[in-house]
């Protein structure tokens, strides 16, 4: 072989050797780069913040979420009857999502970056109509009814605290003048007749209902009450001036002249008990109401010293046939206090002054708490007062009570701890009535629940008492032809025919029933307001007015006098209304309507308002829902349990103040009836099976007094804000009576922020720079380091936001925003991905499964069921209050409502929950849990860690669970909406963003194949080569020798 063939067959064998080395080492190399021109790429810098700080952004990112929501089919049944919820699915309710990263701000070393993420959506136009109205529950009614029946002792206390003020500043100063009146000058009947009634102008037809009416008589002091506060009033348009005016049917003539006559015993009274009670020195006139109320408080001094002629009683209470307690602090300690907790000579000595009970109940001008540190009107005072209080109990130390004492100087620790029981015996024993079985929750029920049986009673019985008229009069005078014109002619008698026409064209162009009824109010209330502006508007003198009205004027002639006359008597008649009045009151028509819906359910031939079993079907705004007791039962009532009254009178007798309307009186009847004790039925006025009842007063409090726990709202409302009617309403309520000044009346399921809103969240990222495994991982959320929310509360003087934990402990912020994790990342890795709509940072698990993206490689991230089982499978979900369900993770304490997130579907959720409801399409078909299509995950690529693809499905539930309210067999949990959030990188974006990450992998997946293979084949090449050489240089050695003996043997041959 020559020597070139030589260097020729070593370089080829150094090739290979080269090939099979590039091969091994060239992965290394461009794994390096790689690595070099990821971490370039992914860390966070103020140069690329258009790829991680905007979406689009330079990515391009298309993210979608599809909005669907479960429309409720039958809300009513479900909270009454026990029904199984009934769902249709709705939906997609599209939108596109758009992220801003805010005012990037980077650390010195450019290691972490903060600022806001204003995060928001448009409307996409394949979705369906926002607009669309669907049936769900309320959040706001469901979280309001876990705030009022998980209520704390220092929220009731300060409820009981200003009712006792109220009692003691108002009701038993009115009480007190009451019985003086009926004491000293309206004891006889025939002497207030002839000497008040006659002389006012009533008429005496009126005498006997004056007298005996069970609400309003001037026979007792529980009913000529009302008189006296319409009299201190000083005017016949004060509000209970008007409801009594309105039910004697009084001219306001006749109403003043009788509150005159009651303000002259009222003064005359006040100056009795200003000598008698000493109300200065000299005796001032009148009485300070407060200072009353601190004679009776400290010492029972009013009803236990009354002046002369009337009865010693014990407490303001004394009177109160269905309630008993000790409201007052003198009464408390003799009767409770030392009997009870404690009969140590110290006890039996301690009093309070009158000036301590100014300090204790101090309240502002305006009737609302006061701001100072050391009343008990105060919400604030009150919290701090219990956990005072509570330190005592657990320690019996008196020294506990120290700070009490000073902070509301009282005399002694003796006083502190009479006062401290007495707020506490208030709360638990006195409002909830603990050692019963009462709760927060039934004393709720029973302070709302009678609060707007009261209101719409009586605004039923007004409603109807001025339709009937207005509608039956008009049925009247169209039943006789007689138009408006034909009418003031008739009713007027030297009216010119022309002139009738003129207010008939100015004031009742259509003459309909409103117009009757404005009409009526003119003839049946003379010199009122009505009667002036009608005057006014058509110059009537005051006898064509009075004519107009007379209803004997024309015998023969349908004039308006005649028929308002006629129309009330036919309306008694048919109805059967009480006798001892000519008319139907609106009380009793409210009643009558109540308890059987026999107004409207009885009108005659030809009223222009239809027969109905609610007055729902006359006007809808103003008995926006069906209120009636019968309209209840029709619907809702229970088989084994009769209508609860008999007749009018029976129904009556239930509804006053010693009964159905006492806002105490009912949670005592709900834990009666609980305990199985037949006085529930005893204490509500109704015989037999008191259930109807309290079934209904539940109803009323779902209703009304909550606004209602069904709804009916836009997808756009349910989305992006509405305003909730019970959270309204409770934040404009006195905080003394239950408000909440704190409150956010605004409810929303989305997350569709204003820039101003997104700068109150301020979010620090680690970027990368000096460790690319940590990009994106969330460092502080509002400057802290661990999981805050933000927390609202009222403090007594002002409304108040902090940032707390939602949760047990402390949860450390951990993880990223699930938009990228750490590069590297294969099967058997855990990562964490922080879901701020839950609060929770979620440990994942990995997969082979993900999609191939634009010729790119995933892996497949998912949610670890670990995450969402309960504490008792899992006890480090304890932390997270996730106690309860499997599949479910509790928000409440975030959203102040029983919310929990899901996984759609109930996927992976308890099989009990999700045969509780029953989920269809539009078209009809059942919707179960399906894995392939409710699962969430992402689709990562696993150099980069970068997101490509991805499918959240998380679903909004509210939880239905039985308790004192809502009486149901098995509890649900009430899918509200799902969304379907989906994002995917397109092709540009994944060829722009990984071309050469692509080659890379390319190079780095192909070069430990190539370089081995290309190399060895050359080092065959060269070895066959070599192999091939030798053999011919043998060969010809071989021929040389051969040929060098047949020379041999030729030569011996020769």
């Amino acid at each position: 072989m020559s020597a070139c063939a030589k260097l020729c067959l070593a370089g080829c064998f150094l090739i290979g050797v080269g090939f099979i080395a590039v091969g091994i080492l060239l992965p290394g190399v461009v794994d390096g780069v790689m690595k070099d021109q990821i971490k370039a790429q992914g860390t966070m810098t103020q140069d690329n913040v258009g790829l991680w700080g905007r979406i689009p952004g330079e990515t391009k990112m298309f993210l979608r979420r599809d909005f669907y929501f479960f429309d409720l089919q039958n809300a009513d049944e479900v909270l009454f009857s026990n029904a199984t919820p009934r769902f249709i699915e709705r939906g997609p309710f599209s939108y596109q999502e758009y992220q801003e990263f805010l005012d990037p701000k980077f650390d010195q070393d450019g290691n972490t970056v903060t600022g806001q993420m204003w995060q928001y959506y448009k409307p996409l136009s394949d979705g369906l109509d926002p607009e669309t109205k669907v049936s769900t529950l309320s959040l706001g009614a469901l979280g309001a009814w876990g705030q009022l029946k998980g209520a704390a002792y220092h929220q009731i206390a300060l409820q009981v605290l200003a009712t006792v003020y109220t009692g003691l500043t108002r009701d038993m100063y009115f009480v007190a003048l009451a019985q003086g009146v009926s004491q000293q000058y309206a004891s006889n009947r025939k002497t207030v007749e002839d000497n008040t009634f006659k002389k006012a102008g009533v008429q005496q037809s009126m005498f006997e209902a004056l007298w005996t009416d069970p609400l309003y008589g001037w026979s007792s002091y529980p009913t000529i009450q009302f008189w006296i506060i319409a009299s201190k009033a000083r005017g016949t348009d004060d509000p209970t001036a008007q409801i009594l005016r309105r039910h004697f049917m009084l001219t306001p003539l006749v109403m003043n002249n009788l509150l005159e006559q009651m303000g002259q015993w009222i003064d005359m009274l006040e100056t009795i008990f200003a000598n008698h009670y000493r109300c200065g020195d000299p005796p001032k006139k009148p009485c300070s109401r407060n200072y009353l109320a601190a004679l009776q408080w400290t010492s029972q001094g009013i009803t236990m010293n009354p002046p002369a002629g009337a009865a010693k009683q014990i407490s303001i209470f004394s009177n109160n046939i269905t309630l008993s307690g000790f409201p007052e602090i003198s009464y408390f300690i003799t009767d409770y206090f030392i009997p009870n907790i404690n009969s140590t000579d110290i006890f039996k000595t301690i009093s309070f002054s009158l000036e301590q009970f100014y300090q204790l109940f101090a309240v502002a001008e305006d009737g609302s708490g006061s701001t100072n540190w050391d009343t008990l009107l105060h919400i604030g005072n009150l919290q701090w007062l219990f956990a005072q209080g509570q330190r005592y109990e657990e320690t019996q130390n008196l020294d506990d009570l120290k700070d009490v004492m000073e902070r509301f100087s009282l005399d002694t620790l003796e006083h502190t701890v009479v006062l401290w029981k007495y707020v506490l015996y208030l709360a638990r024993d006195f409002a909830i009535q603990e050692s019963q079985g009462g709760t927060p929750g039934l004393l709720a029920v029973g302070a709302l629940s009678t609060q707007y049986l009261v209101q719409q009673l009586f605004a039923l019985g007004d409603y109807l008492s001025d339709t009937l008229l207005s509608n039956w009069a008009f049925m009247l005078l169209k039943q006789y032809k007689v138009d408006c014109k034909t009418l003031f002619s008739n009713s007027i008698g030297d009216l010119d025919p022309d002139v009738a026409k003129t207010p008939c064209e100015r004031n009742f162009p259509d003459f309909s029933p409103r117009d009757i009824g404005l009409l009526a109010d003119i003839c049946l209330n003379p010199y009122g307001n009505t009667w002036l502006a009608f005057q006014a508007k058509t110059s009537f003198s005051e006898r064509q007015l009075l004519e107009l009205c007379d209803p004997e004027l024309e015998p023969g002639l349908v004039t308006l006098g005649w028929t308002i006359d006629f129309t009330v008597s036919e309306i008694k008649n048919t109805y059967e209304c009480t006798k001892s009045y000519t008319y139907c009151t609106p009380y009793e028509l409210g009643v009558r309507q109540w308890f059987n819906a026999s107004i409207t359910r009885s009108v005659p031939l030809g009223f222009p308002l239809p027969v109905a079993d609610s007055v729902t079907a006359w006007n809808k705004t103003l008995f926006s829902q069906p209120f009636e007791l019968y309209t209840f039962l029709q619907k809702f009532s229970r088989r084994e349990t009769p209508i609860p009254f008999e007749n009018y009178a029976a129904a009556a007798a239930s509804l006053n103040y010693d009964h159905c309307l006492n806002s105490l009186v009912v949670p005592k009847a709900f834990i009666l009836y609980k305990n199985g004790k037949e006085e529930a039925a005893k204490i509500l006025g109704v015989n037999g099976n008191p259930l109807p009842m309290l079934d209904y007063l539940r109803y009323i409090f779902i209703k009304l007094g909550l606004f209602d726990m069904g709804q009916k709202r836009s997808v756009s409302e349910l989305l992006w804000g509405y305003t909730d009617p019970f959270l309204a309403y409770a934040k404009a309520l006195n905080p003394l009576q239950g408000g909440d000044p704190s409150l956010n009346e605004v409810i929303s399921l989305g997350f569709n922020n204003s820039k101003e809103d997104a700068a109150k969240f301020t979010y620090t990222w680690r970027t990368g720079k000096d460790d690319i495994n940590q990009v994106r991982q969330f460092v502080k959320i509002n400057g802290y380091d661990y999981v805050t929310y933000n927390f609202t509360y009222f403090d007594g003087n002002q409304s108040r936001s902090e940032l707390r934990s939602p949760w047990k402990n402390n949860v450390p912020l951990a993880g990223t925003d699930a938009s990228a994790f750490r590069p590297g990342l294969q099967p058997g890795d855990t990562p964490i991905a922080y879901v701020s709509d839950v609060y929770r940072g979620g440990i994942t698990s990995i997969d082979n499964s993900g999609k191939t993206i634009s010729g790119v490689s995933t892996i497949r991230i998912k949610l670890d069921v670990s995450d969402i089982v309960s504490s008792k499978k899992n006890p480090e979900n304890d932390v997270y209050y996730q106690d309860k369900y499997d599949g479910f993770i509790n928000i409440t304490k975030i959203m102040l409502a029983p919310v929990f997130v899901s996984k759609v579907h109930f996927l992976d959720g308890e099989q009990a929950l999700v045969d509780a409801i029953q989920v269809q399409t539009p078209t009809g078909e059942q919707v179960t849990p399906n894995r392939e299509k409710d699962e969430l995950y992402l689709d990562v690529e696993p150099n980069s860690g970068v997101t490509l693809s991805a499918l959240e499905n998380l679903q909004t539930n509210v939880e239905l669970a039985g308790d004192e309210l809502l009486w149901l067999e098995r509890n649900a949990m009430i899918p509200v909406c799902y969304v379907k959030r989906t994002g995917n990188a397109s092709e540009e974006t994944v060829e722009s963003l990984f071309g050469p990450l692509k080659q890379g992998l390319q190079v780095k997946a192909l070069s430990p194949i190539v370089g081995p293979l290309i190399g060895s084949l050359i080092i065959l090449i060269s070895i066959a080569f070599f192999a091939r050489a030798v053999r011919r240089a043998r060969l010809k050695s071989l021929e040389g020798e051969y040929r060098y003996k047949l020379s041999v043997d030729s030569l011996r041959q020769l």
